[in-house]
């Protein structure tokens, strides 16, 4: 299924849940255009042995991402929802299915509806390798850092691609990329990923980063970006396990409910 990244025309304005009449002038509005990615990590393991309908799913977002009007969504910031479906074997080696939907981000005390579709899934192994340098130059700030799905980069400096071309940037923030079009709607993976023209905050995700990275026998058969944002995972093998410490990268997929006004504590 195709993951829209749409236009900046097309913005989510994410609904502030405890009512608010109105707001001060001096307070902006919310706005995370309509394809905005989110990188997030899982804090808890996710076993559909365990799982079932209802049970809440929670992740953390990886780094700071930035809101159409610059502002800040601060990293550790919370994206919940729950378990739509589930099938699993349990003990057994039998094909196993599990749906999630997220539905809610949440910072502090405050909650916003959210509607998500999935871009790339990363093992626990696969998202630590990016933690530390692949060449280390002797110096924390001056080894050669790399991607899930291949970017590279020092640390505060030029991120290049597997073809060194330049595609974003890594900073205090986190890291920001342009991302690019890989079409996995043929492959074992139903996902489709389209590039975007701003930079977007990624974790340890590279520009060219789509599907599955690091899980045997773990499928997509559903992006959920058909607007319901229901992400279906198949495995052909036991039950579905996505450790603590994986990694997602999430896309904005719909508009949502206009806020007024955007308290800049919540970023700080």
């Amino acid at each position: 299924m195709k993951i829209w990244a749409g236009t900046a025309q097309m913005v989510l304005s994410l609904a502030f849940c405890c009512g608010l009449a109105a707001a001060p002038a001096s307070q902006k509005a919310l706005s995370l255009p309509v394809g905005t990615v989110i990188p997030v990590t899982f804090p808890h393991t996710i076993d559909s042995a365990k799982l079932k309908v209802g049970d809440t799913v929670m992740v953390k977002t990886d780094q700071v991402i930035f809101g159409a009007g610059g502002e800040r969504i601060r990293s550790g910031s919370q994206l919940v929802g729950s378990v739509v479906e589930v099938q699993s074997p349990g003990p057994s080696t039998g094909p196993s299915e599990l749906a999630i939907r997220f539905e809610t981000l949440r910072m502090r005390d405050h909650a916003f509806p959210i509607r998500v579709a999935l871009r790339a899934l990363a093992s626990f192994v696969n998202s630590q390798n990016t933690r530390s340098p692949v060449v280390d130059n002797g110096y924390p700030n001056s080894g050669v850092y790399r991607q899930v799905g291949g970017d590279y980069f020092y640390p505060g400096d030029t991120v290049y691609s597997n073809d060194w071309e330049e595609v974003g940037k890594s900073t205090p923030d986190g890291v920001f990329v342009k991302l690019e079009h890989i079409d996995l709607s043929k492959s074992r993976n139903h996902v489709v990923c389209n590039s975007t023209d701003s930079l977007q905050s990624v974790g340890v995700f590279a520009s060219g980063a789509c599907g599955v990275y690091g899980f045997v026998g773990l499928a997509v058969d559903d992006a959920g970006a058909d607007g319901s944002g229901t992400i279906r995972f198949r495995s052909s093998k036991g039950a579905i396990k996505i450790a603590s410490g994986s990694s997602a990268l999430l896309q904005l997929i719909t508009p949502g409910q206009q806020f007024p006004g955007w308290p800049s504590y919540l970023a700080n």
